[in-house]
């Protein structure tokens, strides 16, 4: 099982989330996923969570961390991989 990381420095723009969708698709079963970003608001949040789970993940966390950044951890599920990666 593998720990992948993204971070995002700056507000998110719409060229980030195509990364955050290619990036997703590098993550394995079992694998362990952390976004984080310096400003994220409750839309936003929402929407990358919405990526995620379509892309079957389950979301284990979100937050703000110690640091003062937005975090989202997830697992990608082994038992529902439908997507064609």
């Amino acid at each position: 099982m593998s720990d992948y990381r993204l971070d995002v420095n700056g507000i998110v723009t719409l060229s980030d989330y195509g990364d955050i969708y290619d990036y997703i698709d590098i993550v394995g079963d079992n694998d362990k996923f952390t976004i984080t970003m310096d400003y994220l608001d409750n839309k936003n949040t929402e929407l990358i969570m919405s990526v995620l789970k379509y892309k079957d993940f389950i979301i284990s966390d979100n937050g703000k961390n110690e640091e003062g950044k937005y975090y989202i951890k997830a697992h990608r599920n082994s038992n529902n991989l439908n997507n064609i990666r």
